[in-house]
């Protein structure tokens, strides 16, 4: 999305954002009007709207769905998912391929085991870039490819359950 995700993050890591924003130490002509002392007012201000934001649900698919089962964006998901990664990934997305099954390469990694809670953006760099024996999909998907068979992926791992858009903030230590 344009703006940075906030809500959910701890009060120490926004304070600083937002305070190296208000000092124009980071270029962020689009969180201006949210940091800048004429837009919000003055540091008690700052750490009262922190306070807030920090309690507010955190949007886990931020600009990126899920879409659900009867969305075009799930369907073309689906498809894509279908045409480039079932034939290693398998059907349900535990490494049971077909050309794993036949051809005696090792499995990947189950999407039910570690990779359940692999941030999207290290899923996309993957598809992007590639990593052990997985090539780099980037030819065969575009950007907006990429994310829709992630989505796709997020589905499967939730157990053919749409993920929940919000999770609650993690517990601050301070």
């Amino acid at each position: 999305g344009t703006f940075p995700q906030l809500a959910g993050q701890h009060r120490g890591v926004m304070i600083k954002q937002l305070a190296d924003i208000r000092a124009k130490n980071r270029d962020n002509p689009t969180m201006y009007p949210f940091a800048l002392p004429e837009s919000i007012g003055d540091a008690q201000a700052l750490a009262d709207v922190v306070a807030y934001i920090e309690k507010l649900p955190m949007n886990l698919e931020a600009g990126r769905g899920p879409w659900g089962p009867d969305t075009p964006e799930y369907a073309k998901g689906e498809q894509l998912y279908k045409d480039n990664c079932v034939k290693c990934h398998g059907e349900t997305g535990m490494g049971d391929g077909s050309v794993i099954t036949k051809g005696g390469h090792p499995p990947p990694t189950a999407y039910s085991g570690p990779l359940k809670d692999l941030p999207e953006g290290k899923m996309f760099h993957t598809l992007t870039y590639g990593k052990g024996a997985m090539g780099s999909h980037a030819s065969q998907l575009n950007k907006e490819e990429r994310w829709l068979v992630i989505q796709y992926v997020k589905y499967l791992q939730a157990g053919g359950k749409m993920p929940s858009a919000a999770a609650t903030a993690p517990e601050t230590t301070n």
